[in-house]
């Protein structure tokens, strides 16, 4: 494990004007990104949010994709992003 393990995806149900739809991915490194999908730029870092003291087990998109909720592990939170 080198700590750049991804645990958790959640796509956005609705399509953005540009044809895309978000993706949301959580890691081990505590760290929330929101990325487009699919996504057509090799490396792509898209918007990285830092809320988590560890690892980040879930992911989640409410029903309107305006807000995101992510679960950490070991520090038993559970954050709300403004998308």
């Amino acid at each position: 494990m080198d700590g750049t393990d991804v645990n958790a995806l959640d796509r956005a149900k609705k399509i953005q004007p540009n044809g895309m739809q978000l993706l949301a991915a959580g890691d081990d490194l505590g760290q929330v990104r929101i990325l487009e999908y699919p996504c057509l730029v090799k490396n792509s870092q898209g918007v990285k949010g830092r809320g988590h003291s560890s690892h980040v087990t879930n992911v989640l998109f409410d029903n309107s994709d305006k807000l995101l909720f992510s679960t950490g592990g070991e520090d038993q939170t559970v954050l709300q992003w403004k998308v």
